[in-house]
């Protein structure tokens, strides 16, 4: 069996606080160590609980969790703690929080949205450099804050249109359909992008945006319109 006892130092930063019942309700991830993860093992088949997490992404919806009650120093009163597996990662997760009404389907499904928030910071931070603005300014700062996130949700939508990458990371959407190049030929009230050959091209001429002229309002409505090329 586990320890019932919680060290404060166990507790990892990312933490989510609910309002409940007019009482404050907090969900976090305990820190896992070897001895942790070695007990896991010595839990009972028969005391695993198989829960099924509908969700569009998910790729994983069949976990297994395991409940129990620990105490945590300095803390009044116990705590519940769910032990994750079968999640799509090689350890077990450790989630604790106060709140013991909870169903525990609901309980996984409250941190997995913060874990794709945390995911999408991370694409900002990596692929848009959002943590490196281009100014000490502080409203340039907030201009290529806003730039950067409007850029992200862009990345989204068009993926969306995408059928097999609507889950991908923006990086690997920018490296295998915006990430090339094209000839351009503008002719009086009309302009032509021919994109080079690539792989994935077919399936971006697939899409309803490129199936007809559109309107460019901001260039006295000029028509654009995309073609495949044969040649790279």
């Amino acid at each position: 069996m586990f320890s019932t006892q919680l060290e404060e130092k166990e507790i990892i930063g990312h933490t989510c606080i609910y309002k409940s019942e007019d009482k404050i309700k907090f969900l976090t991830i305990r820190r896992k160590g070897k001895g942790l993860i070695d007990a896991v093992a010595k839990i009972k088949d028969e005391e695993w609980i198989d829960i099924h997490i509908d969700g569009k992404t998910r790729k994983h919806k069949d976990i297994k969790v395991y409940e129990n009650k620990i105490t945590m120093r300095k803390y009044d009163g116990e705590l519940r703690q769910l032990i994750i597996t079968q999640h799509g990662r090689q350890d077990p997760t450790f989630m604790i929080t106060n709140d013991f009404k909870m169903p525990t389907a609901d309980v996984v499904k409250k941190y997995a949205r913060r874990w794709l928030v945390e995911q999408e910071i991370a694409e900002q931070v990596d692929f848009f450099h959002i943590n490196n603005p281009s100014s000490s300014i502080v409203i340039k700062v907030d201009f290529d804050l806003t730039i950067s996130l409007l850029a992200h949700n862009l990345y989204k939508v068009f993926s969306n249109k995408l059928a097999g990458f609507e889950n991908c990371r923006v990086g690997t959407i920018n490296r295998n359909f915006i990430e090339n190049g094209a000839d351009i030929t503008i002719e009086k009230q009309q302009i032509c992008v021919e994109l080079r050959k690539k792989t994935h091209l077919p399936l971006l001429m697939g899409t309803s945006w490129f199936q007809g002229p559109s309107k460019i309002k901001w260039l006295n409505n000029m028509e654009i319109y995309f073609k495949g090329a044969t040649k790279s």
